[in-house]
């Protein structure tokens, strides 16, 4: 119940088998209502971003967190880019894209609009990531089957097939990425603060995810 480094790890569970839908919304320095300063070169720290979340969230659910944080722009875009190059999702793609373009907006003079973000509802499957290990799992059971079938004398025609279907897929194999994740089913306001980063780190998104501990299961596994 505490903010810890995030890895990834290839979940023992089933991708295939998740079917539970979970409420997710971001806060970042560009988020409206919660981003601290004006213009383009907003701000959020770490503590006031837990604060916006605490005010935000359904402490009757449990909440797992992936946060990215840094003490300069430069570095959030690293870490942002770290982050989706093994776990890809939209809310820190587009907070990378964001955070990229705010490093040269004094030389190319690219106006911003502010992020609009608004509490909606996603299937937990929809999230690539977790996509690709369902996909995986369900070519393998069709591979499994065909193997299967081969060796049935009203289908021996599947044996000329069978020459030419192409190899068992590897495995995609999750690890590395950036951040920080948290969870807890109880108290959250209060275990949101603990070993939360402090004030210097000025730049901070979070992506929030909030449902029952069963919904939450797959994610815990695959970023433990």
């Amino acid at each position: 119940m505490s903010w810890s480094l995030l890895s990834l790890s290839t979940p023992a569970s089933s991708a295939p088998a998740i079917s539970e839908s979970v409420t997710v919304f971001t806060v970042s320095p560009w988020s409206h209502g919660i981003k601290e300063g004006n213009g383009n070169h907003t701000w959020l720290s770490f503590p006031n971003a837990v604060d916006a979340v605490a005010n935000r969230v359904d402490i009757s659910k449990a909440v797992f967190a992936i946060a990215i944080t840094a003490a300069s722009m430069t570095d959030f875009a690293k870490q942002a880019a770290a982050l989706n190059a093994v776990f890809p999702f939209k809310e820190f793609e587009k907070c990378q894209r964001h955070a990229q373009a705010l490093i040269t907006l004094e030389s190319d003079k690219y106006d911003l609009v502010d992020t609009v973000e608004s509490q909606q509802t996603i299937p937990t499957n929809a999230i690539p990531s977790i996509a690709k290990l369902s996909k995986y799992t369900i070519s393998t059971e069709a591979l499994n089957e065909a193997n299967a079938l081969a060796g049935s004398y009203p289908l021996a025609n599947l044996n000329a097939f069978e020459s030419r279907k192409p190899a068992l897929p590897a495995a995609p194999i999750l690890s590395g990425g950036a951040g920080w994740r948290f969870y807890a089913e109880t108290d959250i306001k209060n275990a949101m603060r603990v070993n939360q980063r402090d004030h210097a780190y000025t730049i901070t998104a979070m992506v929030v995810f909030s449902g029952s501990s069963d919904e939450l299961a797959f994610l815990r596994e695959l970023m433990p």
